[in-house]
């Protein structure tokens, strides 16, 4: 398969020197010159070599000496103007000169059979000999063209690590970017005393669009976005630093700084990332691919039972400091957020706080987690001022009827294997206080408008009127495997609605009962309690008759009166927030700890609200 064509060799030896000139061209190199000399009197050998190459096959050349096809492309001139000594293992070294190359154009087959090209304008190699070999490299591609990548990033200590599957973080990246610009100018140093290399370099990446597959515990996100990445890096064996660094995707900017410093123990990491403008479009993708969502719905299982990967938290240690303010979501403000991760010694302590935006106080948010045993251990707390709900469930797609403010607060401490195994081991507390809003929901309004209980199920769902409501509070207890509710309580201008709900742990079968109280007169009010059964994932609602849930012996289980008491309390209260002070009246001893997860039983209430079939939602 390979031609050589056109050879013209003189070859002169005398006293112990070689000198050797060559002429050739072929089909895996168009043209070549070489003028090479080798003096074999000195110890080791001296040579000086000039040369250079024209239209180089690359999968033709590295036919001669290899099996292996992946590689193929062409390289349209190499210059070689080199003197040195040879070496064993490092002739580099001990070189002085300069190696050129224009124009690289080549594709590597993956296992997939895809291929991955790799364009560059140009490149140089400068050696300096003895200590020093300095790369100076400068590359530019600006014809249109698409780059799939599968990322595979590992390190001997094994600070990044990108798998499609496996530990220690189970992350894909794919991405193809169209009419992109990369340039890169730097130089890398070999001290040979040290045996250290040392690395300067600046980087430029921008392209009018890139869109971005990533695909992280195995939930996929697509994102597609202007963009552009400049960046400074030094560094050697033992250090990396990266400064004067912006990131510019679609309206947002960020600013960051990275220093990564190696130590007896493991690699210290530390991170600063500043911005005054993100859009939350601009940066976080849309999930994709819901496959890991069907898997876990067809487990019939909220909490998942996968076990945790642990190690990664011992890799390295991490200081991580975020400041990011004016945060949207188009032209909604979503506030300021303060991060501030601390990882060490295998334990993870970050801190959270949110201000401005849809959360008029500051909230703050607290977790410390460590491996134990291949487990987790985690503690969480939260506090949440002046939550504005509405904006929040409007941003999740959840609705957009409702209106006001809420608080709450989380306490949480458990350890498992998994989350499933850590929610039904742990132990914890949930609060949530609500003031004045406004919810749209035909459901509602059926249980204080005088329809019969049999429109409760029949009613039109799209039917869409306001309903305000004057407060609205819950609190839940996890503990010894029981997910309850101290009590759940809405009230409104026409209906007050006090609920108990009981979740059993790790099954998540669900007992539960919600009681209506119109507060106008009408023969036909809804008065009638609904029992809550089945599971999480597939509750079951029901009606049932005021005299069932009040025989004497339902009545001494707690569980079941303390909607009535509930109700009882808001109508009877005189504070401004009479929902908040019928729990503190009716509740029993606050139990401590805490539920870590803290959207899905808020989401499944307001869920109720959303849906178009009232009687199996």
């Amino acid at each position: 398969q390979v031609h050589l064509r056109n050879i013209t060799n003189q070859t002169k030896i005398h006293a112990g020197k070689v000198h050797i000139v060559s002429e050739q061209g072929g089909n895996f190199i168009k043209s070549s010159q070489l003028d090479l000399k080798i003096d074999l009197n000195k110890k080791p050998w001296a040579y000086q070599v000039q040369g250079q190459a024209n239209n180089i096959s690359i999968s033709k050349l590295l036919s001669l000496i290899t099996e292996d096809d992946r590689v193929s492309g062409e390289i349209e001139m190499l210059k070689v103007d080199l003197s040195g000594v040879f070496v064993e293992n490092k002739p580099l070294l001990k070189s002085k000169g300069v190696i050129n190359v224009k124009n690289v154009n080549l594709a590597i087959k993956q296992d997939d059979d895809s291929t991955f090209p790799i364009m560059m304008d140009s490149a140089q190699l400068s050696l300096e000999g003895n200590k020093e070999v300095i790369i100076k490299l400068v590359a530019e591609e600006s014809d249109d063209y698409e780059i799939p990548l599968d990322l595979t990033v590992t390190t001997n200590e094994k600070i990044l690590t990108f798998f499609t599957s496996g530990e220690p973080l189970p992350l894909s990246l794919a991405f193809s970017a169209n009419k992109a610009f990369l340039t890169a100018e730097g130089q890398v140093k070999y001290d040979g005393g040290k045996d250290d290399w040392i690395y300067q370099m600046k980087v430029k990446l921008k392209g009018p669009s890139i869109r971005k597959t990533v695909s992280l515990f195995e939930e996929d996100f697509d994102l597609e976005e202007k963009y552009q990445l400049t960046t400074t890096l030094n560094g050697n064996n033992s250090k990396l630093q990266l400064f004067d660094t912006d990131i510019l995707l679609g309206n947002s900017s960020v600013k960051g700084e990275l220093l990564a410093e190696k130590s007896a123990k493991r690699w210290l990491v530390t991170t600063k990332l500043t911005s005054d403008n993100i859009d939350i479009n601009d940066i976080l993708p849309t999930v994709v691919d819901d496959e890991h969502e069907k898997a876990t719905s067809k487990e019939g299982k909220l909490l998942s039972d996968k076990p945790f990967n642990t190690s990664w938290l011992t890799y390295v240690d991490i200081d991580f400091d975020v400041n990011f303010n004016n945060i949207t979501n188009g032209e909604i403000l979503l506030g300021d957020y303060i991060v501030i991760a601390n990882l060490m010694d295998g334990v993870l302590r970050t801190k959270v706080t949110v201000s401005g935006g849809y959360q008029d106080k500051k909230s703050n948010y607290d977790f410390e987690l460590k491996a134990i045993d291949k487990a987790l251990d985690l503690i969480l707390l939260v506090d949440i001022k002046n939550f504005d709900l509405g904006t929040l469930l409007a941003l999740t797609d959840l609705t957009d009827g409702v209106e006001g403010e809420l608080d709450v607060d989380v306490e949480f401490q458990g350890r498992g294997k998994s989350v499933s195994q850590m929610i039904s081991q742990g132990s914890g507390i949930l609060r949530v206080d609500g003031g004045e809003g406004r919810i749209s929901s035909t459901l509602l309004n059926l249980w204080g408008t005088g329809l019969t209980s049999s429109l409760l199920f029949t009613a039109a769902p799209n039917k869409n009127v306001d309903t305000k409501f004057n407060c609205g509070a819950a609190k839940f207890v996890l503990e010894n495997g029981f997910f309850e509710s101290q009590g759940i309580v809405l009230d409104t201008p026409e209906t007050t609605m006090a609920g108990q709900i009981q979740i059993k742990l790790p099954e998540e079968t669900l007992k539960g009962v919600v009681k209506p109280e119109p507060k106008k007169t009408s023969i036909v009010s809804i008065r009638t309690p609904v029992t809550v059964s089945g599971t999480v994932l597939e509750p079951k609602i029901t009606v049932a008759s005021d005299d069932a849930l009040l025989t004497p012996f339902n009545m001494v289980v707690d569980f079941y009166a303390t909607p009535f008491a509930l109700v009882k309390n808001v109508l009877s209260s005189d504070a401004e927030n009479p929902c908040e002070e019928a729990l503190s009246e009716t509740g029993r001893a606050e139990k401590k700890g805490v539920i870590e997860v803290i959207t899905s039983p808020i989401k499944a209430f307001f869920g109720v609200f959303k849906s178009k079939e009232p009687a199996t939602q």
